[in-house]
């Protein structure tokens, strides 16, 4: 079983803290800004549980047709533009600067509360582009 990129749950929203997706998230809310002057970045978000009822529905209720199988466990739904996750963000109340990528990548070196996202960001990154062929495509 081949789970898509793992969001928080759908029902309660508890996310790991070392995903990608959070990581990114927490960096634009700690350092007040997000990289879309430049960038079309999306985010792939499947729900935990969501991947999580699909494996025991697969392991528990149908063994004989997952044996062998490859099942790729992804949400059904186009990943979501970061700029319209921006938007939900400023809606509860977040003041977001649009910037630049390299504005963006500066201030998260500048900031050592997001260290974790500032040293992996070249890993990360094309991972949000990528996710635009989902988009777009």
């Amino acid at each position: 079983m081949r789970p898509g990129n793992m969001a928080g749950s759908a029902t309660t929203g508890v996310q790991n803290p070392d995903d990608l997706n959070f990581l990114l998230i927490q960096g634009m809310i700690t350092t007040g800004c997000a990289p879309t002057v430049d960038t079309n970045y999306c985010l792939d978000l499947t729900p935990v549980d969501y991947a999580a009822k699909a494996v025991v529905h697969l392991a528990v209720q149908a063994p004989q047709k997952a044996i062998g199988q490859r099942f790729h466990l992804q949400t059904p739904q186009k990943p979501v533009a970061l700029i319209e996750i921006v938007q939900m963000l400023e809606n509860v109340g977040y003041q977001l600067d649009a910037v630049t990528r390299d504005e963006f990548v500066e201030r998260l070196a500048k900031d050592s509360r997001v260290e974790q996202l500032a040293s992996g960001w070249p890993t990360f990154e094309p991972y949000f582009v990528a996710s635009t062929w989902l988009q777009y495509g």
